[in-house]
């Protein structure tokens, strides 16, 4: 899968996917971030269908629609790792990760999204199931 067909929300997503999970290579402290040693590249197709398939389900809803309509990516956007804004969709990409995945942060964060928005979509997030990425044997990155 290329980079070039996915959109901003599912990129992002992808990108806080790598960020925040680690390889598992040392058992006491997880290893080394996913995206110190792997790319979208690296992503298994089966799990990049049910990738894409989330974060279209997520995008379809109508809590984030309601959120993209109106512009309301927050009180504050955070910054992505080229130092630039995140867009609505990228931070929404971001924030679904999180929050699905119960991170400690996410929609409902430092007043990030405006009401209801954030509240619709925290709930909305909390509702798809948390989901762990882990190397194969054959070096690519699978959902569990």
């Amino acid at each position: 899968m290329h980079m070039d067909k996915l959109d901003e929300f599912t990129l992002a997503y992808i990108e806080c996917m790598l960020w925040s999970s680690d390889d598992n290579s040392d058992p006491e402290t997880g290893g080394e971030p996913l995206d110190s040693n792997y790319s979208i590249e690296d992503i298994a197709e089966e799990a990049m269908r049910t990738i894409m398939a989330d974060c279209a389900a997520f995008q379809g809803s109508s809590a984030y629609l309601a959120a993209e309509q109106a512009g309301e990516a927050a009180v504050y956007r955070t910054h992505n790792r080229d130092g630039e804004y995140y867009s609505v969709a990228a931070q929404a990409g971001h924030d679904f990760w999180l929050t699905r995945n119960h991170h400690g942060t996410g929609f409902w964060d430092d007043g990030r999204w405006h009401e209801p928005h954030g509240a619709a979509m925290d709930e909305l997030a909390k509702s798809f199931r948390e989901v762990d990425p882990y190397i194969g044997d054959d070096g690519q990155i699978y959902i569990s």
